[in-house]
């Protein structure tokens, strides 16, 4: 679990760290992706420090909110399709230990 939460850990400051790097663009263009996105970057920048399974629900969102149509364009621009799928795959992965842990628990 310790290891699937790093990589989630890893990507999801990977993509915050991406739209800040577009923040300082010289291309303008690009630079007012970052400043549309900064909204995203500041409702969830720093959720590491969150419990296991409350990260695991504060992913769900921020990915729901990367996919919306309110950022679609913006995450075309900037190429954070790898980096999403990248986060859900590893978010996917804590979910289900999560969930077997509960399960053994139970039991």
């Amino acid at each position: 679990m310790n290891a699937a939460d790093a990589d989630r850990d890893d990507f999801h400051i990977g993509i915050i760290e991406q739209i800040l790097t577009t923040q300082r663009h010289y291309d303008p263009l690009i630079k007012a992706v970052g400043a549309h996105m900064d909204p995203l970057v500041s409702a969830f920048q720093g959720g590491q420090a969150r419990a296991y399974d409350d990260q695991t629900g504060m992913m769900d969102n921020f990915l729901q909110e990367l996919q919306s149509d309110k950022y679609k364009d913006d995450v075309e621009k900037l190429k954070l399709s790898s980096w999403i799928d990248a986060l859900k795959k590893a978010n996917d992965l804590c979910a289900s230990l999560s969930s077997g842990r509960t399960g053994e628990r139970t039991e």
